[in-house]
């Protein structure tokens, strides 16, 4: 596709493979990740011209995955900033929902199914939580 299309640039949240066809392809390659245990960040890092993480992403882990300092773009704050920029929440959706407002609320994204982190393990203690809530 990438050769019918003719693209700038590849830009991506740290898919190693669209990294390493870009690179192939002698493409731009842009990158970003805000999670430093993801073990395909040393191949999407090595194959970036630009790796774009939070400043909370320790530059030490950036540097010994394959990101260089002179091509790394380091933001405040998370990738969450940007997604939530704007949002107002409805003051009646508890309600609404049947959720006590006056209580703490909680609010819990689980992994993707087929997210690397999910596959190793790694939403056991969202799993095991879930369970103990569901019990009280």
């Amino acid at each position: 596709m990438a050769r019918r299309t003719h693209p700038d640039v590849a830009v991506s949240h740290s898919p190693s493979a669209q990294a390493a066809a870009a690179r192939s392809l002698r493409l731009p390659v842009m990158t970003a990740m805000d999670y430093e245990h993801q073990p395909a960040n040393n191949l999407a890092f090595r194959c970036a011209d630009l790796v774009a993480a939070p400043e909370v992403f320790p530059l030490d882990r950036l540097l010994a995955q394959g990101a260089r300092p002179g091509r790394t773009w380091r933001y405040p704050g998370l990738k969450e900033h940007i997604a939530l920029a704007g949002f107002t929440p409805d003051p009646g959706y508890l309600g609404r929902a049947g959720i006590d407002a006056s209580r703490p609320a909680l609010v819990v994204r689980p992994p993707a199914d087929l997210a690397l982190y999910h596959r190793f393990g790694a939403s056991c203690s969202l799993c095991s939580w879930s369970d103990w809530q569901a019990r009280r």
